[in-house]
């Protein structure tokens, strides 16, 4: 175990599409005397309150973009559109298929029998409307702020140029690109990430 993990606290919030009981993504305040290192998978950093960024000494932004339509905008608008119309109809058709494109090419589990019991189907409908139209704030990051970029080069939710483009726009490092990735990297290949994660512990905690 790296020295500086042994005196940090973990926290993961959790967007409650799947729980039983779903509470705030986010605190309202981080603790100002400690260092923080933020994770976020996908649109997650659009849920992080504004307050919170000025104390955020590194983030990294896993499969993230900063606007969905940014990339291939026809197609990834149409593709929005039946996924929120189909949720209304046939919500479990919509979530296997999703399953399906989170995770590949990897080898996955079967999705079929994929369950959505206590699956918060409202929540999920209300974030893809806000998706259409969201757009990240630029004006968050501070100077201070540290950001590494990781993506999976065949992610087939959030295409890979969106990562090219984040780094451009928020004056970021090369992003790390996971070869053969998906959108669902963070799990498939936790190891690159953590290789990386130590690399910052050293560098700036």
């Amino acid at each position: 175990m790296h020295s500086v993990l042994k005196n940090a606290d973990f926290v993961i919030y959790d967007r409650g599409y799947s729980s039983v009981e779903s509470s705030s993504l986010f605190p309202e305040a981080f603790a100002s005397d400690k260092k923080h290192m933020l994770f976020t998978h996908s649109m997650g950093h659009f849920f992080v309150p504004a307050g919170l960024w000025p104390h955020v000494s590194h983030w990294n932004m896993i499969s993230g973009f900063l606007q969905f339509h940014d990339v291939g905008k026809e197609q990834s608008k149409r593709v929005l559109k039946r996924m929120i119309r189909s949720l209304e109809s046939d919500p479990c058709q919509v979530l296997r298929q999703f399953h399906q494109n989170l995770f590949s090419p990897v080898e996955q589990l079967n999705s079929d029998g994929l369950v959505i019991k206590n699956f918060d189907i409202s929540r999920l409908s209300n974030d893809l409307v806000t998706l259409d139209s969201a757009e990240f704030d630029k004006s968050c990051i501070v100077d201070s702020t540290n950001l590494s970029i990781f993506h999976g080069t065949e992610d087939r939710i959030v295409p890979l140029d969106h990562a090219v483009l984040v780094s451009e726009q928020l004056n970021a490092s090369d992003p790390i690109f996971v070869n053969n990735g998906s959108h669902a990297i963070l799990i498939t290949d936790p190891v690159t990430i953590a290789s990386e994660v130590e690399k910052q512990l050293n560098t700036s905690f």
